[in-house]
């Protein structure tokens, strides 16, 4: 019942006192009025009842009072104020005992008055504070009062005599007035209390009025009148409701009692079954550590029944776990909790053990609770985790995990990096934030659908970083579901892209761009060719595909080094791409070679037109490291679809023709010719074949005569110059098969064949007896640059003991202007071993003056090219007489070959060369028939007039050779 029903509400207050007044004191006494008149001198038997009426109330006072004291602890309302009550009932009981004993008229007033004052005061002082009566020597209050109303009734029993008489009337009725007024007081009290039900309250209340109306009626009571004996009966009534009213509470009490048994049976009941049915090992120890009971998990971890448990220590039935469960029994004042590792017969298992004291009424401890929780799984699953914590934080790859609302609940480090947002700034927000704005609304539909049909999602998202910065990242999304098959989670594992696509930009740029122009390479350039080509076809319009090769790129890169060689042709790259439209492609294929896809010609003067003007812009000069350089170029051209309808046939033929240019003239174009693959087949026919020649001995040596204008044209020596005797093609050109040697390399080896053949045969010349004394070997650009040359050069010597006086070297202009610096010392190591050097060619490169002054040569030989029109062209004459001049002031003998005529003789006779050569003497002979000439020889050396027709015949029959090749 709650509050508000519990209180008595004012209005009823004043009911009930009027009420009780009036019943207690104007109704009785108005009865007593009646009854007297009515009834007159009426008398009763009043002694003997009077006896008993005061005896059942002393008892009733009395059993009251002592249900007060045995069960005020467990009553409802206030513990002080029933301890007040019982005190009054108390006095009041030990009063009308002594009354009730026979006391005499006197006496009984007293005693009378004096209980009713006793209880008013004791009722009235129950409005005193609760912390008052709290003290544990109130608890003594009950005996002391009645120790103290035993007193005056043993005295007035004793000494009836002493009573004062004259007094007694005024004194006890102004006592049984004030007990009267406490019991009102008391009354009004118990009415306004709020802790106690409303029923008590009310009774309490009520029963305090009718005593106190009682007591108010005394003083107007006569003894043995109606008025005294309803004062006897109000008395006796209030008396005994009060001990049934207590009784009827101490009733309650032990029902309550009864009920809390009940309950606390049915609570003992449920916990034995919550300990039987826990899935932790339950066990109870007394404090002697012998088992009192075990559940039913004990008996299914460790296998043992509770029938061979209870009673038994662990050292008894666990041997192995006496150490781990011993503590728990030394400690029984405290709790301890630990973790074990127990060895069973499925394995070792982990164990969080708890350990407790249980403590008896007295608080002591009397048993040990023990409780075993298997967390084996517990743990491995937390290993587990901290293992997935650990890898989740250390992946490269970003994860986010978001709740069923997509609302993200963690990240990891990884994307903390690739994002740039802290943890803090991404938790509770929504993926969204990092939206880009590539995707529309239809891919993000579509992505959700995918991931709520099959609960999964991967594919390539561009998002933004916190920087602004747009990137790509593959993202994988996995839902998360219940055992109810409920999305509760969304884990979401990305990878940025920008690294991948920027390798794979490098990579591309690696295989299909060069890396020093970042034009297309020979890759991509076939790509981009196929591709032309099929739109040549589908518009039907030509295009055009050139072969670009820088001429004289090596002397550049070997003279000013591979910085401005690198230099050169990111310059001349350039070049080409400003001469060509935006459509057109430019690549580098190697080295040196570019080639150029031109799309949609229309005509082949087009093609040609181009051409022109690409050669054009590249002989203009390049600036190289402050120093001006000019190129030439050779350009190969051939046209879709009439030069090949493949791109690898193209490319072939536009290569076929750049060469055919290059060997024509340098700075000049071609255009594919059918014939030109005729002339390519058989160059790589005679390549293939010259490759055996030398290992079949189809090389000779053919030796042509020098001769001394100074000392009356003797013979003083021989260039030897090679030929190829072919077994099926018969004697084939040095001019023919020299440029293939240098190409593939051949030349070294057929170069030192030809050195030590020559040094041989002299020096079996010399053996016997012919008188040659010098022949002149040429050195190819090859063998020149060779290391091993000094080597080659004294082995050879040694090995056929050829005097080296005996050889010279010629070696063309070109080559020694080279690397000037190198072959100046190259040459003082070639002198120092005797060997006589010529300089070949000389006047059709750039030699330099200066350089001419410091090479240690012995010999300059004037290219025939000026010999021939010496006699028709001015400029010839005057190059030769200068050449003749320079030499002699140089103190370097000059030879002149090529001379074919007596006009060219009688000029280089007047001018004073030294030395000629030519087929105006002889023609490049066999070794017999060179010998056989030498033999032959007359002081007159020169041929019959008759014989020169002959001599200028053969020499348009085989072309004279500018070296021994």
């Amino acid at each position: 019942m709650s509050r508000q029903k519990d209180k008595i509400p004012k209005r009823n207050r004043l009911l009930l006192v009027s009420a009780a007044v009036l019943i207690g004191a104007v109704l009785p006494r108005s009865l007593t009025v009646l009854a007297d008149r009515w009834a007159g001198a009426w008398t009763f038997a009043h002694e003997p009842l009077a006896a008993l009426i005061l005896g059942w109330s002393a008892v009733s006072a009395l059993l009251a009072a002592l249900f007060i004291m045995l069960m005020r602890k467990h009553l409802e309302g206030s513990e002080p104020q029933f301890l007040w009550i019982a005190a009054a009932l108390t006095g009041m009981g030990v009063l009308d005992g002594f009354n009730a004993g026979g006391a005499p008229q006197a006496a009984a007033s007293w005693l009378s008055s004096l209980a009713a004052l006793i209880g008013g005061l004791l009722f009235a002082l129950t409005l005193l504070p609760e912390r008052l009566v709290r003290r544990p020597a109130f608890n003594w209050l009950p005996c002391l009062i009645a120790a103290c109303c035993v007193l005056p009734g043993c005295g007035f029993l004793l000494y009836p005599d002493h009573i004062p008489l004259a007094q007694t009337f005024f004194i006890t009725q102004l006592m049984s007035v004030l007990g009267g007024f406490g019991f009102l007081i008391a009354g009004l009290h118990f009415s306004s209390q709020k802790n106690s039900s409303a029923q008590n309250a009310l009774r309490l209340t009520g029963w305090s009025f009718v005593l106190a109306s009682a007591a108010l009626l005394f003083p107007f009571a006569a003894q043995w009148s109606a008025a005294w004996w309803l004062w006897q009966l109000l008395r006796l009534a209030a008396l005994f409701l009060l001990l049934c009213f207590f009784i009827s509470r101490s009733q309650e009490h032990i029902q309550k009692l009864r009920s809390s048994r009940d309950e606390l049976e049915n609570s003992r009941r449920q916990l034995a079954d919550l300990i039987e049915n826990s899935p932790s090992a339950v066990t109870l120890k007394d404090i002697s550590g012998r088992f009192v009971m075990v559940n039913r998990r004990f008996e299914e971890l460790f296998g043992i029944k509770k029938k061979d448990v209870i009673g038994k220590s662990a050292a008894d039935i666990l041997p192995p776990l006496t150490k781990k469960l011993q503590p728990c029994c030394g400690r029984a004042e405290t709790v301890t909790e630990y973790e074990e590792s127990i060895s069973l017969q499925d394995g070792t298992k982990t164990f969080l053990t708890t350990c407790f004291p249980l403590a008896d009424t007295l608080e002591e401890a009397c048993c040990i609770g023990c409780i075993q929780t298997d967390i084996t799984e517990h743990r491995k699953l937390e290993q587990q985790l901290r293992l997935d914590e650990k890898i989740i934080a250390n992946t490269e790859e970003a994860i986010v995990i978001t709740d069923a609302e997509a609302t993200i609940v963690d990240v990891n480090e990884a994307y903390t990096k690739i994002m740039g947002y802290a943890r803090e700034e991404v938790v509770g927000q929504n993926p969204r934030i990092s939206k880009s704005g590539h995707h529309d609304k239809a891919f993000y539909e579509a992505m959700w659908r995918q991931l709520m049909e099959t609960g999964t999602w991967a594919g390539e998202v561009w998002d933004r970083r916190k920087n602004g910065e747009v990137f790509e990242k593959w993202l994988t999304i996995n839902a998360i579901r219940d055992r109810s098959n409920v999305t509760v989670n969304y884990v979401g594992i990305f990878t940025d892209l920008s690294e991948k696509r920027n390798a794979e930009r490098k990579l591309r740029n690696l295989l299909f761009y060069d890396s020093l122009t970042k034009l297309p390479n020979r890759t991509l350039l076939h790509e981009r060719l196929e591709q032309a080509m099929i739109n040549s076809q589908s518009h039907d319009i030509p295009l055009a595909l050139f072969c670009i090769d820088i001429d004289r790129f090596k002397d550049i890169n070997d003279s000013l080094g591979h910085k401005a060689g690198d230099e050169l042709l990111m310059q001349a790259a350039k070049r080409i791409k400003s001469g060509l439209r935006k459509s057109d492609v430019v690549a580098r294929l190697c080295g040196d070679e570019f080639s150029v896809i031109l799309s949609e010609i229309k005509f082949r003067e087009s093609a040609e037109h181009l051409a022109r003007r690409l050669l054009h812009l590249l002989q203009q000069p390049f600036h190289l490291n402050g120093e001006e350089v000019f190129i030439n170029a050779s350009i190969g051209i051939s046209i879709y679809p009439d030069d090949g309808m493949t791109a690898e046939t193209l490319i072939k033929n536009a290569d076929t023709a750049m060469h055919f240019a290059k060997e024509r003239e340098h700075g000049s174009f071609q255009q594919f010719r059918s014939q030109m693959n005729k002339q390519l087949v058989q160059r790589l026919t005679l390549e293939k074949q010259l490759r055996h020649a030398l290992d079949n001995n189809e090389f000779v040596l053919y030796y042509q005569p020098k001769y001394s204008l100074a000392d009356e044209e003797k013979m003083v020596g021989a260039e030897a110059l090679i030929r190829w005797l072919h077994p099926q093609e018969g004697v084939i050109s040095p001019a023919e098969f020299i440029p293939i040697a240098e190409e593939t390399g051949l030349i070294t080896a057929l170069g030192e064949w030809g050195l030590k053949t020559a040094c041989r045969q002299v020096k079996a010349w010399e053996k016997q007896g012919l008188g040659l004394h010098r022949v002149a070997v040429n050195l190819s650009s090859r063998q020149f640059q060779n290391r091993k040359l000094l080597t080659l050069l004294h082995d050879t010597l040694e090995e056929t003991g050829l005097p080296a006086a005996f050889l010279e070297l010629e070696i063309t202009e070109s080559t020694v202007m080279e690397h000037p610096k190198q072959t100046v010392e190259l040459l003082q190591d070639i002198r120092q071993l005797g060997v006589r050097i010529a300089i070949d060619d000389f006047g059709t490169g750039y030699s330099s003056l200066a350089y001419l002054k410091k090479f240690p040569v012995n010999t300059i030989k004037i290219d025939q090219s000026f010999i021939a029109e010496l006699t028709k062209d001015s400029d010839d004459a005057a190059i030769v007489e200068s050449i003749i001049q320079m030499a002699r002031s140089l103190n370097l003998e000059v030879v002149a070959e090529g001379v074919e005529t007596q006009e060219q003789l009688d000029f280089l006779r007047e001018k004073k060369c030294h030395e000629v050569q030519g087929y105006y003497f002889s023609k490049p002979l066999a070794a017999e028939q060179f010998a056989e000439k030498i033999r032959s020889s007359q002081p007159d050396e020169f041929p019959p007039q008759d014989q020169q027709d002959e001599k200028k015949l053969s020499a348009k029959k085989i072309p004279l050779q500018k070296n021994m090749y």
